[in-house]
């Protein structure tokens, strides 16, 4: 009767729906672009409560359309082509996505989607990197790398540290690279727990801390390239 009712309305969807409904989601981000952030904001965080569910579930057709979703996701980031494989080939520039034109909180929880997501393809992480580098909000280079932190099973590891490098040292101001460099290096030592050696991740996190103390000197930020190396 009327309780078979209410339960029915409330009860979450069964896997096929689930995955159904949530595979057109990278279209619509695209098509919604900047002109919509309140159903954007919506259709991210729903996205991420899914994949968060589907994280501790065993669900594999929702797994499955959400690897589908990230494969296409990049352009809604940004339109960032690999680098081409001949170094003396002219690089194509990066084109900005919806993204950048979004509020802060849209930025931050299209950022959250790469702690939760199964997977987390190169060009995913190329696009982000780009994007979150390009006059964004000064904590979402930090954001993201401390959001694939927490998500390292859905990458190669070595994609996982190339990209905190790139955001550790990549930033326009030295504010920025000093607040990624620190999630970086944090990052990076973290991975020891998962390493055959204790070391490693001081080992990868090294480079990453040096660099970013270069670009303090070369900025002519003598202290906080002091700071930095303290930490």
């Amino acid at each position: 009767g009327g309780s078979r009712r209410r339960f029915a309305a409330t009860a979450p969807p069964p896997p096929s729906a689930a995955a159904a409904w949530i595979r057109p989601f990278a279209r619509l981000l695209w098509e919604l672009k900047h002109k919509d952030a309140n159903t954007t904001l919506r259709a991210l965080r729903a996205l991420r409560a899914t994949a968060a569910r589907v994280g501790a579930e065993s669900d594999a057709p929702t797994k499955d359309a959400l690897v589908a979703v990230e494969a296409e996701l990049a352009p809604f980031f940004a339109r960032a082509p690999p680098p081409p494989a001949d170094a003396n080939a002219p690089r194509v520039t990066p084109k900005h996505g919806p993204f950048s034109k979004l509020p802060t909180e849209c930025q931050v929880a299209s950022i959250a989607l790469l702690g939760v997501l199964p997977s987390l393809s190169p060009s995913t992480l190329r696009a982000v990197a780009h994007a979150v580098l390009s006059d964004a909000d000064a904590s979402l280079p930090a954001r993201a790398i401390e959001a694939v932190a927490c998500n390292l099973r859905a990458a190669p590891l070595a994609l996982s540290v190339s990209f905190f490098g790139t955001l550790a040292v990549g930033a326009r101001s030295w504010g920025t690279v000093g607040v990624a460099a620190n999630a970086a290096g944090n990052a990076l030592v973290s991975l020891a727990g998962d390493a055959k050696s204790p070391w490693t991740g001081a080992e990868l996190a090294w480079p990453v801390m040096n660099a970013a103390r270069t670009r303090a000197r070369r900025d002519g930020d003598d202290a906080g390239a002091r700071r930095d190396g303290d930490d």
